[in-house]
């Protein structure tokens, strides 16, 4: 790949957007990730709006900034990691939509200095709004590698070579729902907490994951579609943090509660 300081650009970038605390925290992920440009995206819930019901502008400007850091980061050497030196951002409407798509884009690339821009749009209906525009100058530290953080909790670190999209953190979960039976592509049940704004979907082959901070028009248009396995890749598998566990093969409810028991936790057995 002439040209590019870095081949493994990408699983390098992967793994260390996998140990920001900070994007777990807003549920932030990472599903573009090429030579010279990123996207980050972040799905609309409640813990991160202001008093009106948008998204807060500290969170725009977070995912802006990482989104753009980043793919300056595509353009570093491997033994080389990125910071940012400064950012002018202009919030030119309301973030209001069902998740927040920030593309990151390097404008010149260089040794030391790297100028880079970033487009923050909210997504409703199908929709892109352009909500922000931001641009960015990022510091190349040479023979600088990032400190090594442990994941955030619940967190596990994932493979830096796999591909960001449909990144799952292994985590305990102690919810309990009514599940509906389906047989749509690699779909066998899917199931809503309204109040706790978590998706449980489960597979065929005994695995399943809760996703959190989903609305219910999604539950409602996922348990209604005609084609749920399509609507779930489109629309849930890398829009939005998901929580994996493996069913065992015990009583519905035992297999439920291993499902999603805390790591080490073997009591009552």
């Amino acid at each position: 790949m002439t040209g590019i300081a870095n081949p493994g650009f990408a699983g390098q970038v992967s793994a260390s957007f996998d140990r920001q605390n900070a994007m777990h925290l807003i549920r932030a992920t990472l599903p573009v990730v090429e030579h010279g440009r990123t996207e980050i995206h972040v799905p609309h819930w409640d813990g991160i709006e202001q008093q009106h019901g948008f998204v807060h502008g500290g969170v725009v400007g977070m995912i802006a900034d990482s989104a753009a850091g980043y793919a300056a980061m595509t353009m570093a050497p491997p033994d080389a990691s990125v910071l940012t030196v400064e950012y002018k951002m202009n919030l030119v409407a309301p973030a209001d939509g069902d998740k927040l798509i920030a593309r990151g884009q390097v404008i010149r690339p260089g040794r030391t200095l790297i100028v880079t821009k970033a487009e923050v749009f909210a997504v409703k209906d199908g929709r892109e709004t352009l909500c922000a525009l931001m641009q960015q100058t990022i510091m190349v530290m040479h023979g600088k590698t990032e400190k090594s953080l442990s994941p955030g909790p619940g967190m596990r670190r994932l493979d830096p070579g796999k591909p960001a999209q449909g990144r799952r953190s292994q985590v305990s979960m102690e919810v309990n729902m009514e599940m509906k039976k389906i047989n749509a592509g690699k779909l066998r049940a899917i199931g809503y907490d309204a109040r706790e704004r978590i998706l449980r979907v489960e597979f065929e082959d005994g695995t399943a994951i809760d996703y959190s901070g989903v609305g219910a028009e999604v539950w409602r248009k996922l348990s209604n579609s005609a084609s749920p396995w399509s609507y779930y890749r489109d629309n849930i598998e890398e829009e939005f943090t998901g929580r994996a566990g493996a069913i065992r093969s015990k009583g519905k409810s035992q297999a439920l509660e291993d499902l999603f028991k805390a790591p080490g936790d073997d009591t009552g057995n």
